[in-house]
């Protein structure tokens, strides 16, 4: 067990106090609202890892917490961080924000208790509103506070990609920013094209940025965890040849990535989102609630409609979306539609974070589906992987070709490496495609039955 140094013991008394600053500010805007009465909602990182520990993050009682608090004392932290998804450094603090939490269910002896997923902002609004009031909200307002949210989390990241310690950061920089760019896709016709087009384009930039160094990260781990099996000499001399000159192609790209980062602090586009969605309140007495949802007179069917509610937007753009992804139909069950597995993938990937927009309208179905699509997204982004890294190892052997390289177990390697990915390719494939034979249909139910379309609709797509 490791020794809990003093650098330990101040960390976790600094995070102690932003975590009971963040829980009292919390408390404190619940308490403004009447609607709650003496219901108590943690948000924030905290309670967003302690969902995981506890059996319903709906209805937390103390005894919840006393079992979490016995779990996180007896477990290391790097078990708890695997178990919460946080970073093993945060696993170690965590005792401390559950200690706070403790004292403050002792203090204020709630009525009830929850834990919203979501963040400060977005969960104080979203779990403050029951079933009725999510499915009637005003959908432009609410993709202002969903999307402020996003831009939030997307700025989160910035440091630990810039950084370049951790892979991870470059990794949670890209989902976090495709999340984003998944909002600010639908939300098109409820916000000024003048100013809402530009920060758009950015969020798009930040994923591109990440792009090809995320790449040849994995690749790079992937073949450092491959040069452990057991391998021939030549496929290991063709693995250290390659990741080689993945290392240098992969700094070239953190080098571009690092330019964009730069100007994009520079220009502060966080502090220009934060202005641009900030919460509309009141003026001169009357609601700004609608102002902002000024867009095209004619909205496409995938995009959000200013006109329509919540429960109906979730339908309109989630429908045309379903049925992108099953259309792909027998060409995710063919071996050879390489081209069609990727944009699957896509389509897929785009589904779900567009799903995780309106999941609070849903419920646990909700959480069942998504689960599912990342199911799909994962399987089919195996295939992916495993489909570039054969392009890029057929480049390689082409390269060495025409350079006329010296050593020929490099060629023999890669040329062993090649069959060997084409070999996990066709396993990869056969168990996707068993699977989305079998499930495909029932599961397109679903999800119509789930957004509330006519199933008519998804038996004739």
């Amino acid at each position: 067990m490791k020794k809990i140094t003093l650098a330990h013991k101040l960390i976790a008394f600094a995070a102690s106090v932003i975590t009971f600053s963040w829980f009292f500010a919390g408390w404190r805007a619940v308490n403004e609202s009447t609607a709650l009465g003496g219901w108590l909602i943690l948000l924030g990182g905290t309670a967003e890892a302690l969902a995981r520990l506890v059996p319903d993050s709906d209805h937390i009682s103390a005894a919840d917490l006393d079992g979490a608090l016995c779990r996180l004392m007896a477990e290391p932290a790097a078990q708890i961080a695997a178990a919460t998804g946080i970073p093993e450094a945060r696993a170690r603090v965590l005792p401390a924000g559950l200690a706070i939490i403790q004292a403050m269910v002792e203090v204020l002896q709630p009525a009830n208790g929850s834990l919203a997923a979501s963040g400060i902002r977005t969960g104080l609004i979203l779990t403050a509103l029951d079933a009725a009031s999510i499915a009637n909200a005003d959908p432009c307002e609410t993709m202002r506070v969903l999307i402020a949210d996003l831009w939030d989390e997307a700025e989160e990241t910035l440091p630990m990609a810039i950084a370049g310690e951790d892979p991870e950061g470059v990794h949670k920089m890209r989902v976090a920013s495709r999340r984003l760019r998944a909002a600010m896709d639908v939300a098109v016709p409820c916000f000024p094209r003048k100013w809402y087009r530009p920060l758009h384009k950015t969020a798009k930039q930040v994923t591109r940025s990440a792009g090809a160094v995320r790449d040849r990260e994995v690749l790079l781990l992937f073949l450092k965890s491959e040069r452990k099996k057991k391998l021939t000499p030549e496929m290991r001399s063709a693995i250290d040849y390659w990741a080689a000159e993945l290392s240098v192609e992969r700094e070239s790209a953190r080098e571009e990535m690092l330019a964009f980062l730069t100007d994009f602090q520079d220009r502060d586009i966080p502090a220009e989102a934060r202005r641009r969605f900030a919460p509309q309140g009141k003026a001169d007495g009357k609601s700004a609630k609608k102002s902002s949802c000024k867009g095209r007179d004619k909205t496409e069917p995938s995009l959000i409609d200013p006109k329509q509610t919540w429960a109906a937007n979730a339908r309109r753009v989630l429908k045309p979306q379903i049925g992108g992804l099953f259309a792909f139909g027998d060409e995710i069950a063919d071996p050879e539609a390489i081209e069609a597995h990727h944009q699957a993938r896509i389509t897929a990937k785009r589904l779900r974070y567009t799903l995780e927009l309106f999941a609070d309208a849903y419920g646990e179905p909700g959480e069942l589906a998504l689960n599912t699509l990342k199911e799909i997204q994962e399987s089919l982004g195996q295939i992916h992987d495993t489909d570039v890294r054969i392009a890029l190892i057929a480049g390689e052997i082409i390269e060495l070709a025409e350079q006329d390289y010296p050593d020929p177990d490099i060629r023999i390697g890669l040329d062993q490496l090649e069959e060997r990915f084409r070999r996990a390719r066709g396993r990869q494939h056969a168990a996707l495609a068993k699977t989305w034979q079998r499930d495909a249909a029932e599961f397109e139910r679903e999800l119509h039955i789930l957004i509330g379309a006519e199933v008519s609709d998804a038996e004739a797509s």
